[in-house]
């Protein structure tokens, strides 16, 4: 499992990537520089920080994850998809999301959730795709950024 620890100080994000050998694979190269300068664009008063690649929407192609925060300390998720040319994105923002510690993990899509009375809206259950599980600090509920596939975009969803 891939996780990544969030600290937030002021209107300062500092994302630590836990895997070592996983961050060293993924070095800013020219693409990662792309696609940081389109979600920019999309968003400019977010700054960005890259904290994972996964298949977000269950296409077969790896999609580039950002956490971003703004001057208010909102909270946003961003997706920058993999077999898009020009990349196509989808960013979500968190409202009322406990801050710190923030930890990022993958989360297998491989889930019905039956026990808590079901799936969130739009989810649709994949072997082969993962979405995004944020966990706060104590006392706080988890969160999962996921690929809602009747609204084709990213949502989100409290519930684990």
């Amino acid at each position: 499992m891939k996780a990544v620890i969030i600290a937030l100080s002021a209107f300062l994000l500092v994302a630590c990537q836990m895997d070592t050998k996983h961050a060293a694979s993924n070095s800013r190269g020219h693409v990662e520089a792309e696609i940081e300068t389109v979600l920019n664009k999309s968003r400019a008063d977010v700054v960005w920080h890259w904290i994972i690649s996964t298949d977000v929407n269950c296409d077969g192609h790896k999609d580039e994850i950002f956490l971003g925060h703004d001057q208010r300390k909102n909270l946003y998720v961003g997706a920058v998809l993999g077999a898009t040319t020009p990349h196509e994105i989808s960013v979500v923002r968190l409202r009322e999301f406990c801050r710190e510690p923030l930890t990022v993990e993958e989360y297998s899509m491989d889930n019905d959730f039956k026990e808590l009375g079901g799936p969130p809206d739009g989810w649709q259950r994949s072997k082969s795709g993962f979405c995004v599980r944020l966990r706060g600090g104590s006392g706080c509920e988890d969160l999962l950024v996921y690929w809602n596939l009747r609204k084709n975009k990213l949502d989100w969803w409290y519930g684990l």
